[in-house]
């Protein structure tokens, strides 16, 4: 992964790097054929229609790189305050193009029922006092 010190073109591009290159893995990997494939993501390098625009003919994105955009239902940009959605994608065998987008909101139970779970794209509702950072996008 880019290192933080990176100025932030050098960062998001070699992101866009590692974003692709795990995408290839994915979807040309004979050995995960057929397999459930977890995969964890920074955000903005899951969907991001800025993103997408400021790379326009190169695909940046793992909405991108996965074909999700060929499905509807599949949001075009991952809100920076959601953290607790899974995006589950079928895919037919031996096809490189989904069939199928489902997102998924993960519940939190006791005793972590307290733990913030805020509906998509809208506000996780901590404040600065919660002692939690706070970002934007």
């Amino acid at each position: 992964m880019p290192d933080e010190s990176d100025d932030d073109d050098l960062h998001v591009k070699a992101l866009n790097r590692r974003t692709q290159e795990a995408a290839a893995n994915i979807m040309q990997n004979p050995a995960l054929n057929g397999k459930t494939i977890v995969m964890v993501w920074e955000h903005k390098h899951i969907a991001n229609a800025k993103l997408e625009a400021k790379y326009e003919g190169e695909a940046v994105t793992l909405r991108k790189l996965l074909k999700l955009d060929v499905l509807s239902g599949v949001p075009p940009t991952w809100p920076g305050d959601n953290y607790d959605y899974f995006w589950i994608i079928d895919y037919p065998p031996n096809s490189n193009v989904p069939s199928h987008f489902s997102m998924v909101k993960q519940e939190f139970s006791d005793p972590y029922k307290s733990v913030p779970a805020n509906d998509w794209d809208e506000p996780n509702g901590l404040e600065a006092s919660s002692g939690c950072k706070i970002k934007s996008d």
